[in-house]
């Protein structure tokens, strides 16, 4: 789930609660690490010298300029933690959406990619012997289109999933990558 639509979700159901909103914003600082740390410790601050959490949150930068419009409204209605709560839905709603664009534009790039090692790999064939083109380029095209095509896929599911369980897998594929290996052995 996005860092931020957790934020707002937490957020939301700590006022829910009947917390203040001085303890609850203290409360996500604790359990935060130290960039996201600081903004909220920031925002902490502003609220106690008397700023509206809208002002305190565009001041920060914790949520997007256009976001703020709604956390406002949401506060001097009276009813913050709905509007935390809408936001949030709207955050994962876009994010979902931006998602599927991705996915979708990753099949074309595929197939242009597997068009383009085909065509490589056939030209290369036709014209002369796979000895006589490893010799004259070094390294050869073929390995140059398997490695970006796979890092390309590599680059977007690692932005999918949890980057500890991926990392470590995409690290060690990567590395045995033809091109890439060669390049991290020559330095």
């Amino acid at each position: 789930m996005n860092q931020k639509v957790l934020f707002l979700r937490k957020l939301a159901t700590l006022l829910t609660s009947g917390l203040h909103i001085n303890v609850a914003i203290t409360t996500l600082a604790k359990q935060e690490k130290s960039n996201r740390k600081i903004s909220l410790d920031m925002l902490n601050q502003q609220i106690m010298k008397g700023q509206k959490l809208w002002q305190s949150m565009e001041a920060a930068k914790i949520i997007p300029a256009s976001s703020i419009n709604l956390i406002r409204v949401g506060e001097e209605s009276g009813r913050l933690d709905e509007a935390l709560l809408l936001l949030a839905d709207q955050t994962e709603k876009q994010t979902e959406l931006n998602d599927k664009i991705i996915g979708s534009l990753l099949y074309p790039v595929f197939l242009l990619h597997a068009a383009i090692l085909v065509e490589a790999l056939l030209s290369t064939v036709r014209e002369f012997s796979w000895q006589t083109f490893m010799q004259r380029t070094g390294i050869g095209l073929l390995p140059f289109y398997i490695s970006a095509t796979f890092i390309f896929i590599i680059a977007k599911y690692n932005q999918q999933y949890p980057r500890r369980m991926f990392k470590k897998i995409t690290d060690s594929i990567v590395l045995k990558l033809p091109l890439i290996s060669e390049v991290i052995k020559q330095k």
